[in-house]
């Protein structure tokens, strides 16, 4: 929820390397093109005509990503804005955009690389090569206008991982484990109970940690273990 793009993009992967076949390896080999071509970048004297040998690759994955990123944050919208009113999060309404700094169409994707004269010269370079790094880029997202407070980004934070659910079940007719980590801790008892009906009735599979005993009774036919100085037993079923 908060950081870097690169670090609020991994979500938006992560869930699309599951959901759309050939996405993780258009993913590597964008990797590949773009860390090939900036290396040329940040050479003493740059190669004009080696550095555009990567221009087709970056523009034909890097495109490719921008689409496939855009679709989904559209998708992820009315998802996360249920789980907030299931789970009566946040009476606030939720807006998510994905505001890359390319373009998702391969073509001006690849004139916006080439932008520039021939790197005959520092001050004759494309603008990419003269900050030594590949632009534009799917990695290069707006930052964001405000950072959510504290409370908001936790809402936030479990109002898109319940979307994830929704839209990889949607897109995958699987339904993937979830880990709630110290729900006692982001959640008063009235949302935890509406938190815990919402999961069932998606039928995932769930891992609860908690220290309150109290949570765990709110959880029938939950197997229930306890850890202690490093040590995992058994601690009965409800």
């Amino acid at each position: 929820m908060r950081g870097p793009p690169e670090l609020r993009q991994t979500p938006l992967d992560r869930i699309l390397v599951r959901a759309v076949d050939g996405y993780g390896e258009a993913l590597k080999s964008y990797g590949k093109a773009l860390r090939s071509r900036n290396a040329l970048l940040r050479e003493k004297h740059p190669n004009a005509k080696a550095i555009q040998a990567y221009d087709f690759p970056v523009a034909r994955y890097g495109s490719a990503l921008v689409r496939a990123r855009a679709v989904l944050a559209h998708d992820l919208v009315p998802a996360a804005r249920r789980a907030l009113d299931e789970v009566a999060l946040s009476p606030d309404a939720i807006e998510l955009k994905y505001q890359p700094r390319a373009s998702g169409d391969q073509v001006a994707f690849t004139a916006a690389l080439a932008e520039g004269p021939p790197a005959t010269s520092p001050a004759a370079a494309p603008r990419s090569a003269r900050t030594a790094t590949t632009s534009p880029s799917p990695g290069r997202a707006c930052p964001p206008a405000w950072w959510p407070a504290r409370g908001q980004t936790r809402a936030l934070a479990l109002a898109l991982r319940l979307a994830e659910l929704h839209v990889l079940e949607a897109r995958t007719r699987a339904i993937p484990v979830l880990l709630l980590d110290d729900v006692s801790s982001e959640l008063d008892r009235e949302r935890t109970a509406r938190l815990f009906k919402l999961v069932a009735a998606l039928g995932a599979q769930v891992f609860v940690t908690t220290t309150d005993p109290a949570i765990a009774a709110m959880l029938p036919g939950a197997r229930r273990f306890a850890v202690a100085d490093g040590a995992v037993t058994p601690a009965g079923a409800g």
